[in-house]
């Protein structure tokens, strides 16, 4: 559009008085206006109704019917927001003012009209226009809350970066930054305070940033374009003429300066991210691929953990397509049957008991075989499936135990896994009833595993959907303690039974000094509280000797029991006939470790 040409429409029903405009007009500069005419109210208010001018030059008299004073109020009422003047030939004070009341930006008497009285009306016009198109401008191309540009304007510099760099052989990078766990900052404070975090985060990357990094100059300012906010919590950032392996540096650079806290709320509050980085021209050569390449790319820095950078390789692309061939098939697998539910046993060696099972999700596909959790439970997670298959497994086992219990078998705890997701669904706890109830089961086999970052996102809810859950008569447990927030406020305020060590602790037991301390001290913490402790990785009898001489009462892993598919799981069950089950639990471990642990 352009700002300093007006079209200009006259409505007037005289032509004379259209030749006269014309002539007055000449002796205005022609490229600030370009002047139509039309002779009728009907035709006038299409146009003015089309928005197809930038103002409209009205004649008071348009027939016997309708004036131009009536076409103005039809033309305001319509949302005409262009300025519209109307022509008098009367000299008529109290017509000007109806007009100024109506909306019109000026009134002009026909009799005295001078081009200065037009040029001046012009010039207001044109004025006007260029307001309007600013704002429209700023809110097209530019970020509301950081007043950076979005990602209309990013593509457009990195378009003509990409130009640059072509004609004169360089190389550019883009970085895609993203703050870890953002979300969090609105939970548990405020929007406010992430719109306040966003900005200041927008000063700290600017600041970064050197001159010579960037391409092009705002479109409004004149200031260097340096970063661009193009979703929740993503930046994008340019680096023109450089190195592809500088942009390591500006990356490493900016998690860096990140250390330093953010005062939020009379608070500081401490925050990391992630990087992904493509370079032009070796991961692409047009707008898109660099784009996609760089989202690929810190889509893995997420994955690989916090406070990452990643730069992209093609390898990614092939694991980008394999996650979606996962995702189009997981939609299809729990219809067709190819999800199921394995047990892992877990064991009370203080008694030598078992006290419940683990139910794991397994995924066996006809033609891609046994597909690992690893690979396919955190797709679940962000596609959304985690609700829908997590409902069907809290289902299946309950039903399971309730078959086993029917066979004449007695009943044991059942423990499942429960996603952020699932926990933070409205309808968890009817859902949860009305399993129970139809299935026939009592609350007290049923255990439910939660991750530490499940529950921390809104700590008041987090408290109240556990007392919920506990009211029923469920057990709790937190699942992979020690890898999270690990706070020993919410263990006192959370209504637990239990603490599950992670295995990444119990891998290294005995022979990591460090590993065995967090161990004991996890230990020690939760029969502080009077909590359960559950060991998960068990693979040895060292570790196993290791967590009977530290306390630890209950233990699951491979060393007694591999997850089993529920034709296996009977034989470790007790049956109500014969007292006693298939398999004992001693009858696993071997004659030395038994002698060893007094077990016979």
């Amino acid at each position: 559009m352009n700002f300093e040409t007006l079209s200009i429409l006259l409505i007037d029903d005289s032509k004379g008085d259209y030749i006269l405009t014309k002539e007055l007009l000449a002796d205005i500069k022609e490229s600030m206006y370009h002047l139509d005419w039309v002779s009728t109210y009907d035709k006038g208010l299409t146009a003015i109704k089309q928005n197809s001018y930038d103002i409209y030059l009205l004649d008071y008299n348009l027939g016997e019917e309708r004036t131009g004073l009536d076409l103005l109020n039809d033309a305001i009422e319509s949302g005409c927001k262009a300025p519209i003047i109307l022509l008098t030939g009367f000299g008529d004070h109290d017509l000007d003012i109806d007009a100024m009341k109506s909306g019109a930006a000026f009134f002009l008497d026909k009799s005295t009209l001078q081009s200065e009285g037009l040029e001046r009306v012009i010039r207001y016009a044109l004025e006007q226009k260029r307001a309007e198109e600013q704002k429209l401008l700023q809110a097209y191309f530019y970020d509301k809350i950081t007043g950076l540009a979005n990602i209309y304007l990013f593509k457009e510099h990195l378009t003509r970066a990409i130009a640059f760099a072509e004609r004169y052989n360089r190389e550019l990078a883009i970085l895609c930054f993203d703050i870890d766990n953002f979300r969090r900052i609105n939970d548990s404070l405020n929007y406010a305070c992430g719109d306040k975090l966003l900005k200041d985060v927008a000063e700290r990357l600017s600041s970064l940033v050197r001159k010579s990094d960037i391409l092009g100059f705002d479109m409004l300012t004149d200031d260097p374009v340096k970063i661009a906010r193009i979703g929740n919590d993503e930046f994008m950032i340019l680096l023109s003429e450089i190195k592809g392996e500088y942009a390591g540096k500006v990356a490493r650079r900016i998690l860096d300066s990140l250390e330093e806290p953010f005062y939020l709320e009379k608070q500081d509050v401490f925050i990391t991210a992630c990087i992904g980085i493509t370079v032009y021209p070796n991961d692409g050569t047009n707008v898109s691929t660099l784009l996609k390449n760089a989202a690929r790319a810190l889509q893995y820095a997420q994955q690989i953990g916090k406070n990452q950078y990643q730069f992209y390789e093609k390898s990614m692309n092939a694991a980008s397509l394999k996650r979606l061939l996962l995702e189009n098939l997981l939609h299809k697998a729990l219809k067709k049957g190819e999800l199921t539910l394995h047990y892992q046993p877990q064991i009370n060696i203080r008694d030598k008991t078992l006290i419940g099972f683990e139910v794991l999700l397994r995924w066996f596909h006809p033609e891609m075989g046994n597909i690992p959790p690893n690979e396919f439970i955190t797709i679940a997670e962000e596609c959304g499936l985690i609700i829908p298959i997590g409902e069907w497994i809290v289902k299946s086992a309950c039903s399971q135990m309730t078959s086993w219990i029917k066979e004449g078998y007695n009943p044991v705890r059942i423990a499942i896994n429960l996603s952020k997701y699932q926990f933070n669904q409205p309808s968890l706890l009817e859902y949860i009833h009305s399993i129970l109830k139809k299935v026939d089961l009592s609350p007290e086999y049923l255990e439910f595993e939660i991750t530490e970052t499940a529950v921390m996102h809104n700590e008041v809810k987090t408290i109240a959907m556990l007392h919920k859950l506990k009211a029923m008569g469920v057990r709790l447990s937190m699942d992979d303690f020690g890898t999270g927030y690990s706070s020993l406020s919410y263990l006192r305020r959370f209504p637990l039974d239990a603490l599950k060590i992670d295995r990444s602790f119990i891998n290294e037991v005995p022979g990591n000094q460090d590993d065995y301390s967090i161990v004991r001290a996890i230990i020690a913490l939760a029969h502080s509280l009077n909590l359960s402790v559950i060991a998960e990785g068990v693979e040895t009898e060292e570790q196993l000797k290791a967590l009977l001489s530290l306390n630890c009462e209950l233990v699951q892993g491979f060393l007694f029991s591999k997850p089993l598919p529920p034709e296996e799981v009977k034989i470790y069950l007790t049956s109500k006939k014969t007292k006693k089950p298939q398999q004992s639990i001693c009858d696993i471990l071997s004659g030395p470790l038994k002698k060893q642990l007094g077990w016979k």
